[in-house]
C-alpha cells in the first residue's frame, strides 16, 4: 500500500509536536478551584497523527495520572478526529473537531460521562488555541441542561527548550 500524501491540515498538527510544561486550573463541583502541573510529550505518528502523552497532576484528581491524546485529520469530512483516555477513568473520549478560519483554534467535541455523575453523558468541547510557536492554551467546557456551555478547566502549555 502506497502512503497517501499528507494534507495541509496534517501539517497544521505538527505545531503541537514537542515537550511541553502544562499549568492547569479547574473549577470543582463545590465551586472551589484547584491548580496542577504536568508534562506533555507530543510526537507525530507518521505524517497523519499527533500522539500526546501527558504525565503529572490534573486539577480535581489527587493521584498522578497518565493520559494519551491522539489527533488526526480526515480530508473526506474536513474534520479532526481525536481520542483521549487516561489512567483515572475507564472510558475513552472520542472527538470530532473543526479548525477556525484563521487556523489558530481547534475545537473538539464529544459526548462523554458527566464528571459528577458517571451514569449520564454530557456534551464536551475541548478547545486548543495556538498563541505562538512556544505557547498554546487548552480549555474544556461542558454543556449545561439549559444548553449553555460552562468552562471548567483551562491550561497553558509552554514549550520546553524552545
Amino acid at each position: 500500500m502506497e502512503p497517501q500524501p499528507a494534507h495541509p491540515m496534517h501539517t497544521w498538527l505538527k505545531q503541537l509536536v514537542g515537550e511541553w510544561t502544562v499549568q492547569s486550573s479547574c473549577t470543582l463541583p463545590d465551586g472551589s478551584s484547584q491548580t496542577a502541573e504536568a508534562h506533555e510529550s507530543v510526537r507525530m505518528l507518521g505524517e497523519y497523527f499527533t500522539t500526546a502523552q501527558l504525565k503529572g497532576n490534573v486539577p480535581g484528581c489527587d493521584d498522578t495520572i497518565e493520559a494519551h491524546f491522539t489527533i488526526g485529520y480526515d480530508a473526506d469530512t474536513n474534520t479532526f478526529p481525536a481520542c483521549w483516555c487516561c489512567s483515572a477513568m475507564p472510558r475513552m473520549f472520542t472527538y470530532s473537531g473543526t479548525l477556525s478560519d484563521d487556523k489558530t483554534t481547534l475545537t473538539l467535541e464529544c459526548e462523554a460521562p458527566d464528571m459528577e455523575d458517571m451514569s449520564i453523558d454530557r456534551n464536551y468541547r475541548d478547545v486548543i488555541t495556538i498563541i505562538s510557536n512556544t505557547q498554546r492554551t487548552f480549555h474544556t467546557m461542558i454543556q449545561q441542561d439549559d444548553g449553555s456551555w460552562e468552562k471548567f478547566m483551562w491550561s497553558t502549555y509552554t514549550k520546553v527548550n524552545a
